[in-house]
């Protein structure tokens, strides 16, 4: 199974300090991810920080390994991680001419826009 993703969703879900997915002493091995279309493994063992916000992430596999000798599925870390979230991340299409607008609602409504 792979679970889709924003690369900016991916990039909180890395920097979130919740000791439940990120336990001290925690790395990952094994990460693939296919980035617009592309399959890579070029993020292996570290920060996907280098993706930019909106680029459209698959998460193919991946190990989140603990101190203890343990290994946690990553992507089924990170949809747990994903449903308790309080916000979601979005990827918008909209008619230029309406973008304004567009920006103005997510706003007003307490979103924001990266």
């Amino acid at each position: 199974m792979t679970t889709k993703t924003t690369a900016s969703e991916l990039q909180a879900f890395w920097a979130s300090d919740d000791p439940m997915f990120w336990p001290d002493g925690a790395y990952v091995e094994g990460l693939t991810l296919m980035v617009d279309g592309a399959l890579t493994d070029e993020f292996d063992g570290t920060d996907p920080g280098t993706l930019t916000d909106d680029q459209d992430i698959k998460i193919i596999g991946g190990a989140i390994c603990l101190e203890n000798g343990d290994e946690r599925d990553l992507e089924t870390q990170f949809r747990k991680w994903r449903k308790l979230q309080s916000s979601v991340f979005l990827s918008v299409q909209a008619p230029k001419d309406k973008l304004d607008e567009i920006k103005a609602a997510i706003k007003a409504l307490g979103g924001t826009i990266r």
